[in-house]
């Protein structure tokens, strides 16, 4: 159980520190790209991130999920709830607004996406600083 904990915590952390990096670097970078450009700039986005963050994702999930089963007390059932929200704002809002970035540049949807992506951006951050203290409680 500790080294679930522990590979969930692990990948809880890469998520954060992508999300973060994505939020304050990435998306905004995203302003500064021309229209001619601006359609293969978001092809090449979509599909290397995806290579980076889905199986993290996934794992995150599977993690999350058999801790949850395992140990169902409140902090891992919090946590559970707080990825899935972010499994619901990516699949509702950003993937559609990514969608629309697709065809063409819009300042309208990059500022949406910005906006947007700092929930999951506090959601993960939440989520490593409560699987730390469920850890630190754990060492006790």
């Amino acid at each position: 159980m500790q080294e679930l904990t522990l590979i969930h915590f692990s990948l809880c952390l890469l998520m954060s520190g992508v999300i973060w990096m994505v939020q304050i670097v990435h998306y905004p970078s995203f302003k500064f790209i021309d229209e001619k450009s601006f359609h293969s700039f978001s092809a090449f986005h979509v599909k290397s991130i995806s290579f980076i963050v889905l199986p993290l994702m996934l794992c995150e999930l599977a993690t999350a999920t058999l801790l949850t089963i395992k140990q169902p007390d409140m902090a891992f059932i919090i946590n559970l709830v707080l990825l899935i929200f972010i499994w619901m704002i990516t699949f509702f809002i950003s993937m559609p607004l990514h969608k629309k970035l697709g065809s063409k540049r819009d300042d309208q949807s990059i500022d949406k996406l910005i906006l947007s992506n700092w929930a999951r951006t506090v959601f993960w951050t939440a989520r490593s600083i409560l699987l730390f203290v469920i850890i630190i409680s754990k060492m006790e």
